[in-house]
């Protein structure tokens, strides 16, 4: 059992303990986190060009000697229309297709409503008789007009020539005869796979366009979105009688690709439309799917020290 003098020992321990965390807390500075963001506006510099070439065969090596023809038909295309040859890539050939997709995605809706119909199993949906490989193609035009109404003019102009070329090679291609009758059964169970949007038909372009900073531009900008960070917190701290002594951490919320308008929508909550052409991994660069202004936007988080304004900070 303890004793009085124990106690009173055990007492005054704990009151030197407490006293000392309530100077630590008093001591230790507050943090405030705050958010700068700082947005640069171009105009389209330059188009590009995404469009996905199939080619069919009843083997593999015959669905690749397909796929060449149309690469080499679509580098002449390309060529006569102005193209930037130097930025031409072509995807390495695979058996995955938006185009195999749709079909597929066609064929298990029909599976499905035959199943609920019980009737018998359409030619379409049955073991297909050739093998379809892709390979995407892309590539850029530099956008020669200086105001915007001459650029999107010539825009205009480029895209006309550019869907009117056939550059994925598929008008008077033939189709299989089980593509055929699949198409024939999805009419006929009042399925289409384009009417929703959501599909894009073989052949298509996709069609985007690029704007581009230079580094000092993307340095001053981040800087800027600091300096916004900063101000933000001295006015916040300065709401709760408080002043700012320092960083204490620091990010960039979209790091990889920070002045990239994808990742401006993907951090702000916003919405923005989808496609392969979007896609930029220089942080120098960024698209979009329509011809306007292309926002490379900075943000910065970062959390700054406080302490109390009669406090000197030590």
């Amino acid at each position: 059992m303890l004793n009085l003098r124990n106690l009173a020992l055990w007492a005054f321990a704990i009151l030197a303990m407490v006293t000392s965390i309530d100077q630590t807390w008093a001591t230790e500075p507050g943090v405030i986190k705050s958010d700068g963001t700082h947005i640069l506006k171009r105009n389209p510099a330059e188009l590009k060009l995404s469009i996905e070439l199939l080619g069919r065969g009843k083997t593999l090596k015959e669905a690749l000697s397909k796929l060449k023809e149309k690469q080499t038909a679509a580098q002449d295309i390309v060529q006569a229309l102005g193209a930037e040859m130097d930025s031409l890539t072509f995807d390495d050939p695979t058996t995955t297709s938006r185009s195999s997709e749709m079909m597929e995605k066609m064929r298990e809706v029909i599976r499905s409503r035959v199943r609920n119909s019980g009737g018998p199993t359409p030619e379409g949906l049955k073991v297909q008789e050739t093998i379809t490989v892709s390979s995407k193609l892309q590539i850029h035009w530099k956008l020669q007009a200086e105001d915007v109404i001459a650029k999107l003019e010539e825009v205009t102009a480029l895209r006309k020539k550019i869907e009117e070329s056939d550059i994925a090679g598929v008008e008077g291609e033939e189709i299989s005869l089980a593509d055929q009758e699949l198409m024939e059964e999805a009419e006929a169970f009042g399925y289409n796979s384009f009417s929703s949007g959501e599909e894009i038909k073989p052949g298509t372009p996709q069609i985007s366009y690029r704007a581009s900073i230079t580094s000092q531009e993307r340095r001053d900008a981040l800087k800027a979105a600091f300096a916004t960070a900063r101000s933000n917190a001295a006015e916040l701290a300065a709401a709760a009688g408080m002043k700012v002594t320092g960083l204490r951490s620091m990010e960039a919320n979209s790091s990889g690709l920070s002045p990239n308008l994808q990742n401006y929508y993907r951090y702000g909550g916003g919405y923005r439309e989808e496609s392969d052409a979007d896609v930029e991994t220089d942080p120098l660069q960024a698209a979009s799917p329509k011809f306007a202004e292309i926002p490379f936007v900075f943000v910065i988080s970062a959390q700054f020290n406080v302490v109390a304004e009669e406090s000197d900070g030590n």
